[in-house]
């Protein structure tokens, strides 16, 4: 389960977002990049769900956007941009670019930009594997509830829904406010905050 916006979703929620998004992602060639733009981790767990079963390669725009339109990088060409629609849980693919298939990129690539905090935001190329390095798969962290306090498309943020999703946990996300926050802690529905 992934709580946002006082909402909870369900695997199958998301699932069945993903695949409707993915049958337009299917439009692109194969290991092409598609960007992701949302505010909503919601909307990045589908955009992503739905990429990979399309076979792209993901590219999450960067959380901090001082770096400007960091999403037009003449050596990374994008086939396609995802922006949140009007409501959670609604994606589109908000305009299209002419690309050349990207074939210096490993099929299971993710890019992720740096944080920018010794300068500008940078694309770095994980594997889902290196991403997902630092998941424990330990008793202690089964089925627990994750509370993820950090921006949506940050690093931080992507190793914490990972580490919750791998075992079975639940998240709960931090989004606008701050009274949902203050509810589930109170009733004892966090188990594990995690922060820096």
């Amino acid at each position: 389960v992934v709580r946002e916006y006082e909402r909870d979703w369900s695997a199958e929620d998301l699932r069945s977002i993903a695949a409707t998004l993915a049958s337009e992602v299917r439009t692109f060639p194969k290991s092409s990049l598609i960007g992701i733009r949302t505010e909503s981790a919601v909307n990045l767990l589908v955009a992503l769900a739905a990429i990979e079963q399309a076979g792209g390669i993901p590219l999450i725009s960067p959380a901090s956007e001082q770096s400007g339109d960091a999403m037009q990088l003449d050596e990374l060409e994008l086939a396609a941009t995802i922006t949140d629609g009007l409501e959670p849980g609604e994606l589109r693919i908000a305009h299209h670019n002419v690309v050349r298939y990207q074939p210096d990129l490993p099929s299971d690539s993710v890019v992720i930009f740096t944080s920018g905090t010794t300068g500008m935001s940078r694309p770095v190329v994980h594997t889902w594997k290196s991403l997902s390095s630092a998941v424990r798969e330990v008793a202690k962290y089964q089925h627990k509830h994750w509370l993820c306090a950090y921006h949506a498309r940050s690093f931080a943020a992507l190793q914490v829904m990972l580490q919750a999703l791998s075992t079975g946990g639940a998240i709960y996300l931090v989004t606008r406010g701050t009274q949902g926050l203050w509810r589930q802690l109170k009733h004892g529905e966090i188990d594990i905050a995690s922060a820096t």
